[in-house]
């Protein structure tokens, strides 16, 4: 079994163990069908202003873009959310797995769902979060698979 092959299937574990973990919770689903890409480090400037790489700006827009398509409910709760980052994969990778870090991968995808402000109000309230990136299977599209549950503490 190649590295890929239980990278996958590691991926399809944490979804399971994450479902069964929070069973009794009504679950909330969003896919957000794009490459994923890692946030770049931010360039701060003098006068307070950041900035970030033109590749992240342009993911971070246009996730904030299919975002708005959500028709799930809004919540005010603490939640709890898994995040499967599914990369494309390149023609020769350098590595079994996407490169960049897996929580920079997670930053794009929760800021766009707060700054739609269709999801929930601050990112703070994900009390509980797994996730996990892996290139794309044949047939299979890049994209961002978004799992939650929001829960009284």
């Amino acid at each position: 079994m190649s590295s890929a092959d239980i990278l996958d299937q590691l991926c399809e574990v944490n979804r399971e163990i994450f479902l069964g973990d929070f069973a009794d919770c009504e679950p909330q689903e969003f896919t957000i069908e794009l490459d994923p890409v890692p946030a770049s480090r931010p360039c701060v400037f003098g006068n307070g202003g950041v900035t970030f790489g033109k590749r992240y700006k342009a993911f971070k827009e246009a996730a904030l873009t299919k975002c708005k398509y959500f028709t799930g409910r809004k919540t005010g709760k603490p939640v709890a959310c898994f995040i499967e980052h599914i990369v494309h994969r390149p023609n020769n990778p350098s590595n079994p797995y996407p490169v960049g870090d897996l929580d920079n991968y997670d930053k794009g995808p929760l800021d766009a769902m707060v700054q739609s402000g269709l999801f929930f109000e601050d990112d703070i309230q994900v009390v509980f979060l797994v996730s996990a990136k892996r290139y794309q299977r044949p047939n299979e599209q890049a994209c961002v698979n978004i799992l939650w549950f929001d829960f009284d503490m």
